[in-house]
């Protein structure tokens, strides 16, 4: 009898190791009152405490990553709470306070924008500018500013609803295609809608305490998953209105036998009052119930980011339908619909995005529907996470939506320019001084930049007389003595003038060199046909070709010579520049049928 304890004894090793170190993580459940273990053997007794020490452990663990499940399941449908209340609440009733604001206003700030523009057509003759006022712009948008006020608002909430509710579409196609009836392991729930639910309580007005913020009845992601850990909206909302021990920290079907529709992982009220055979069996239901609850965080974060982009969607065409008044305000002051253009292109972006991405992630919560229905978890869980993966890219995406909307609000605004941004300043700084580089060493070979020339005045010099608006203010500032003769800035100057006419001439002489050339094809042409015509012409009495050539040659060779002539620059300082020898002037030269004519 003692060698049979004995090897009782080492038989149950293992399980008293476990059961010590499970008694770390066990949980406040260890302190509850419970009958003790009812087996009349000693040695029974102790191997019942080990088993209830291990199940409180095991209890405790899931009750930890139900905790994590619940807080994402939670958090999914409060974000779509908040999309709906910011959506048809919030936006509604600013919206409405800006349209009633600034609608009244669009009639006087178009007055004055014409009184505006009648002032500087009068002035037109002394400032020489009519100003950014356009006429045509103003009446279009007196006209037009009040339709779109009043039409934007109702527009959002539309397109809001249709993006959402999408998905719904595509299952509706999707679940008669025969995909739905795969057949699969039996141990996950069937996804039903979850809410609305009256389990949590009603409201003053007699309204659900958690209404459903989807217009169709499929089941969204958050309530696949929660079919997934077979959970209802009790168990996440108010665990604490559950009639069974131990709903406060699992969900109840977990505490419901498998033959009851329940998943039976655990068992209400420990597993004390259980004979061997029954604590061995419960002690693996919670293994599963803990793999289960392990299998379904991914899922369940995923579900979250799903309504976390469905949020910022919604954010980003709210600030977008919201800088429409205040653009609308001040549009009479715009000289062109540049804003109004940005706007549209920002907030069609947007729509085109969020759309593909509501379409992709409806294609997806149908199939996983379909394989959730099917009752696998295993394959739920897989698509899960592949779609878990197309959703962290579109949630990347989608903040550098809401910056974009928030930039467009901003300038729409007239807080941030485009010229302004310092992402452009710097872009446009480097491109201005590349540009004034290469300017410096093109004007003057001394003059690149100031370390290639060893000064900084010549090279700037150089690159502004190039420019006929700087060169005349640099001749009256050196007529008046204002600039040293000899200074660098001044020589500078005069060499970029230099450089400026000679270009000019050197591209005139060109193309009058390329005229020239096309002109003495055509001649040829025509001196070849001569013989023909002549012989026409002799019968007819009219004049002949030749001398029609003679007079067209002469014709052009005295137009090229005025046209190449050597006009004074308004802008030269220096008239004793030799002309270089690439602008010599083109010269006719007979072709070789005319010269054996003329010999």
């Amino acid at each position: 009898m003692k060698q049979l304890q004995l090897v009782y004894l080492r038989a149950r090793l293992p399980t008293v190791a476990t059961g010590a170190a499970l008694l770390l993580c066990a949980t406040p459940r260890l302190a509850r009152a419970a009958p003790a273990c009812t087996a009349t053997d000693a040695y029974d007794n102790v191997g019942c405490q080990l088993d209830v020490a291990q199940y409180d452990a095991l209890e405790g663990i899931a009750a930890g990553l139900w905790l994590l499940v619940q807080l994402l399941l939670s958090a999914a449908y409060w974000m779509d709470a908040l999309r709906v209340q910011l959506t048809t609440t919030v936006f509604a009733s600013a919206f409405a306070t800006v349209q009633t604001t600034i609608g009244p206003l669009i009639g006087p700030f178009a007055v004055l924008a014409l009184v505006l523009l009648a002032i500087s057509l009068i002035l037109l003759p002394v400032t020489g500018s009519s100003g950014p006022l356009n006429i045509r712009s103003i009446f279009l948008w007196a006209i037009a500013g009040p339709l779109l006020l009043t039409a934007a608002g109702p527009l959002l909430v539309e397109l809001e609803t249709a993006r959402v509710d999408i998905g719904g579409l595509l299952f509706a196609s999707v679940s008669g295609s025969g995909f739905i009836s795969a057949s699969g392991a039996g141990d996950m729930q069937t996804p039903v809608a979850i809410y609305p639910s009256e389990e949590c309580g009603r409201d003053a007005t007699g309204g659900y305490l958690l209404p459903r913020y989807t217009a169709t009845i499929t089941p969204t992601l958050n309530e696949q998953v929660a079919a997934l850990v077979w959970a209802d909206a009790e168990d996440i909302h108010c665990p604490w209105q559950s009639g069974l021990d131990g709903g406060k920290l699992l969900p109840d079907k977990f505490m419901v036998a498998r033959g009851d529709d329940g998943a039976g992982y655990f068992k209400a009220g420990g597993i004390r009052a259980e004979d061997a055979g029954g604590r061995v069996t419960y002690l693996g239901t919670a293994k599963e119930g803990i793999l289960r609850l392990a299998l379904a965080v991914l899922p369940a974060a995923v579900s979250a980011l799903s309504a976390m982009l469905n949020l910022v969607f919604a954010c980003c065409t709210m600030l977008l339908f919201l800088a429409l008044p205040v653009g609308l305000l001040f549009s009479f002051f715009e000289a062109n619909m540049g804003w109004f253009s940005g706007l549209v292109q920002r907030g069609v972006a947007i729509l085109k995005t969020s759309w593909i991405i509501s379409i992709v992630l409806g294609v997806f919560s149908s199939l996983l529907m379909s394989v959730a229905a099917s009752g696998d978890a295993l394959r739920f869980v897989t698509l899960t996470l592949i779609c878990g993966v197309f959703i962290v890219k579109f949630a990347l995406g989608s903040f550098a939506l809401l910056s974009a909307s928030l930039e467009a609000l901003a300038t729409t605004a007239g807080v941030l320019t485009r010229s302004s941004s310092p992402e452009f300043v710097g872009n446009t700084a480097k491109q201005h001084l590349g540009t004034a580089h290469r300017a410096f060493a093109a004007s003057d070979p001394g003059a690149g930049t100031p370390k290639q020339s060893g000064n900084g005045h010549r090279g700037p010099g150089a690159a502004g007389g190039r420019m006929p608006v700087l060169a005349q203010p640099g001749e009256v500032a050196a007529s008046m003595g204002w600039t040293a003769a000899n200074g660098k800035l001044p020589s500078g100057m005069q060499a970029g003038q230099e450089r400026h006419g000679e270009h000019h001439m050197r591209a005139a002489s060109t193309n009058t060199q390329g005229a020239v050339d096309a002109l003495r094809t055509a001649l040829d042409a025509r001196e070849a046909a001569a013989p023909t015509a002549n012989s026409y012409a002799a019968g007819t009495g009219t004049q002949p070709l030749g001398i029609d050539l003679l007079l067209g040659e002469q014709t052009l060779e005295s137009s090229v010579g005025a046209a190449q002539a050597p006009a004074p620059h308004r802008y030269r300082t220096n008239r004793h520049v030799a002309r270089p020898r690439s602008l010599a002037r083109p010269q006719l030269r007979p072709s070789p049928a005319r010269r054996g004519k003329q010999s």
